[in-house]
């Protein structure tokens, strides 16, 4: 793993991040050794990790700002990347869409289309999965970058337009959403045009962020075109009930029992982290979130650092803490509203099953 990080090309840390997606939940620890190996190589360019892998996302046939053209026959047909994330042809002087290539195409772009097909459903099921957690935890590109990284790259444009965008005032306070038309131009839910400067911040829209009407606006013009890659508008949405504001743990899921394989690979997955792995247990995962200074810790009870086939740990306390300075307990009230109701979705997955407690706030 390690020689995979040290070798440093994209090629090779686009292989390492995808040992790490592939195998998250093998007992010989090859997710998380993958995983480990990609981050410091992260480190060692002053990166973070999801930054790295926004540089290493793989052009495959395409090139930047150039358009991937094949002559067939009489026909000249432009390659593309489809809203439904797979290959897409058009007739390249009449714009008009094609199931296929037609007949006449060389043999040698068939057979690398044909062996592209397979590293290309796994990129993007690489992308989709990162950028879910990138909107969890609230991260932001500036303008600039969201230009460079989702319109002028083939494998990230469709993203442009099967998600919601958002550009956010200095306080974080939602100003605009917004997704790209094909043309590149960006919209809002009517069709208006939203201006984006080179250094306004962008980052995914959360339904707790969006007025109902808006929320509405959108769902109704994403229906009409099809599923998105993940669902960012259908989200579960969990608020602190008024019993609960007070309290500085959620007990929702104390007690429940978890098979550790499923556990550590759903964790990877979503985005937690190992925390305490003194005397050869892990005591916690965690989630940070950066852009809210807070860090979600969901207490864990017979997790082995070693896994054992057919073990099962048990989940305990969920918990706030602020990122920096003492490690104190945030009331579940503090608890800004994105991060709670994001910790709870993600924990319903880990678990495999809503809180026991009845008392789940979701909207």
């Amino acid at each position: 793993m390690r020689a995979l990080a040290l070798q440093g090309s994209d090629a090779a840390l686009l292989a390492l991040d995808g040992l790490a997606l592939r195998h998250a939940a093998k007992p010989k620890n090859v997710g998380e050794a993958a995983s480990e190996a990609f981050a410091e190589a992260a480190e060692r360019q002053d990166l973070t990790p999801d930054a790295l892998r926004d540089r290493v996302v793989p052009w495959l046939g395409f090139e930047p700002g150039t358009p991937r053209l094949v002559a067939c026959g009489a026909k000249t047909i432009e390659v593309t990347i489809g809203d439904d994330l797979g290959h897409a042809f058009r007739d390249a002087k009449s714009g008009k869409l094609l199931r296929s290539l037609p007949k006449g195409a060389p043999a040698e772009v068939e057979l690398a289309l044909k062996e592209e097909k397979g590293i290309l459903r796994d990129a993007m099921r690489a992308q989709s999965l990162r950028l879910e957690n990138l909107l969890v935890v609230g991260h932001r590109w500036s303008g600039a970058l969201y230009r460079e990284r989702f319109l002028g790259h083939p494998l990230l444009r469709p993203y442009a337009r099967r998600l919601i965008f958002g550009r956010y005032a200095p306080g974080g306070a939602l100003e605009a959403s917004f997704r790209a038309r094909a043309d590149g131009v960006l919209v809002d839910a009517a069709g208006a045009e939203v201006s984006l400067a080179d250094d306004a911040a962008v980052g995914l829209v959360h339904p707790l962020e969006l007025a109902p009407e808006a929320l509405e606006a959108w769902r109704a013009r994403l229906a009409a075109e099809g599923a998105p890659p993940f669902a960012q508008l259908e989200r579960p949405m969990h608020r602190v009930s008024e019993e609960e504001r007070e309290l500085e743990a959620c007990f929702g899921w104390v007690g429940v029992s978890v098979e550790t394989g499923r556990l550590k690979g759903a964790a990877l997955r979503l985005g937690w982290r190992r925390g305490d792995s003194s005397g050869g247990w892990i005591h916690d995962y965690y989630m940070a979130f950066p852009l809210a200074e807070v860090v979600a810790r969901i207490a864990l009870e017979e997790m082995p650092v070693a896994l054992e086939l057919s073990a099962s740990a048990r989940l305990g306390a969920l918990s706030f803490t602020p990122r920096e300075g003492p490690r104190r307990a945030l009331r579940l009230g503090e608890v800004p509203a994105l991060v709670y109701s994001e910790t709870l979705s993600s924990l319903e997955r880990l678990a495999g099953q809503p809180r026991a407690d009845g008392t789940s706030g979701a909207a």
